[in-house]
């Protein structure tokens, strides 16, 4: 718990190579798959799968994170437990940082989220253009809550395959209710976790 230690699978998501191969998965789905997936899900709209998942997308929302980090950070004052303070605060800290940058980028790259191409045919980037509706690469909700649950898979590594779980199903959920493309929320996935994997080595690198 709460260890510094760079296994393999950290060791490759930190390299150009893995960016690399990001990067080209995006591009797949911005000119391959991107549309294809959502015109199916527009499709469905008033089906049960998409209703559940405007349920789920919730969890997405960074204010949900914060509070609780925040409370785990009194609660972890008043029993006198620094560890878990420290990593409330670094709970705080990673998914500031990546919202920060996932922010950035939307305006720099000015995305047409779906909605614009059932309504208007508008598919592409608008760059340094922020009305909302334009603010589609990459998700905030996938940065959100994919640094947060790293973050927690590197505190508790025995649960990791819950937390990827969790964030995978509630960053594509994005995708079914039409809010996002698949290529946002890649994109949200690896900001969140390269953000925070960096910075919890930064937090705890010396730890042993």
């Amino acid at each position: 718990m709460f260890l510094a230690q760079e296994t393999l699978t950290i060791k490759f998501i930190k390299s150009p190579y893995f960016f690399l191969a990001v990067l080209l998965l995006v591009l797949a789905c911005y000119f391959f798959i991107d549309l294809r997936v959502a015109i199916i899900f527009y499709h469905i709209k008033n089906s049960w799968l998409v209703h559940v998942a405007r349920i789920i997308t919730r969890l997405g929302d960074w204010t949900y994170y914060i509070k609780a980090a925040l409370l785990l950070y009194l609660i972890a004052k008043i029993f006198k437990k620094p560890q878990l303070a420290r990593f409330a605060l670094f709970i705080v800290l990673t998914i500031t940082v990546s919202g920060l940058l996932c922010d950035g980028m939307k305006v720099l790259c000015g995305r047409a989220r779906p909605t614009l191409w059932f309504n208007k045919e508008m598919y592409g980037f608008y760059f340094l253009h922020t009305p909302n509706a334009l603010l589609s690469f990459p998700s905030g909700h996938a940065t959100v809550i994919t640094s947060a649950m790293v973050a927690l898979s590197l505190a508790w590594r025995r649960y990791a395959s819950i937390f990827v779980g969790l964030l995978l199903v509630v960053s594509f959920s994005r995708v079914v209710v039409g809010a996002h493309y698949m290529s946002d929320i890649l994109m949200g996935i690896y900001i969140g976790t390269i953000t925070s994997i960096l910075l919890y080595q930064k937090v705890y690198k010396n730890s042993h």
